[in-house]
């Protein structure tokens, strides 16, 4: 990711967000088509995406401020799928689970944080066949409809985390239109 601009990356944090609502609607689609493997993995995507927009944000952030974003440490994130899901898991704990500042339900970060790894890798299982200890793993056979409706349910608890967050963030990162500072206000112009 090159050096972006503050109006670049409100546009891509956009973008990311509606590929986000894309994917999950594509999950649902998926599984009450009986594909509970596709439909994991769209809803994986969902929470994926969603975890880039923190670090969207936090850019953002940095520009308004005239601070320096070092942005060959974004961009390694910004692609390293397991730091793209510790960002929505720590997103889902600020704004997810109670949103106010008495929330003490650290058990449930460390948890999901240490569950990271299991989840990218569940992730492979849904999408790829494969041979392990010469078992061939069927993409098809591992993801159950449960565990397919758990992770789709996930994955809105995540949006809803988001559309929480923006119906606060957008008023804090940039100044409103009519503010003193020219930059125009997070959000779709029009």
């Amino acid at each position: 990711m090159d050096t972006l601009s503050i109006d670049q990356l409100n546009e891509l944090r956009l973008i990311i967000f509606d590929n986000a609502e894309s994917f999950y609607k594509e999950a649902k689609c998926l599984h009450e088509n009986g594909f509970y493997a596709r439909a994991y993995l769209s809803a994986y995507y969902t929470m994926e995406e969603l975890g880039k927009i923190p670090m969207i944000v936090g850019a953002l952030g940095k520009l308004v401020n005239n601070n320096e974003v070092d942005w060959k440490k974004l961009n390694k994130r910004f692609r390293t799928h397991a730091k793209k899901i510790e960002s929505e898991v720590h997103h889902h704990y600020v704004f997810g689970i109670d949103p106010s500042p008495f929330n003490k339900d650290v058990e449930w970060y460390q948890e999901k944080i240490k569950q990271v790894n299991e989840i990218y890798k569940k992730k492979n299982v849904s999408t790829y066949v494969d041979v392990t200890d010469g078992e061939i793993i069927n993409p098809l056979k591992e993801i159950s409809k449960d565990e397919s409706k758990r992770v789709i349910e996930e994955a809105f608890d995540a949006l809803k985390a988001h559309w929480a967050s923006e119906s606060i963030s957008n008023k804090i990162i940039i100044p409103e239109q009519g503010a003193t500072d020219d930059r125009a206000p997070l959000g779709r112009s029009g």
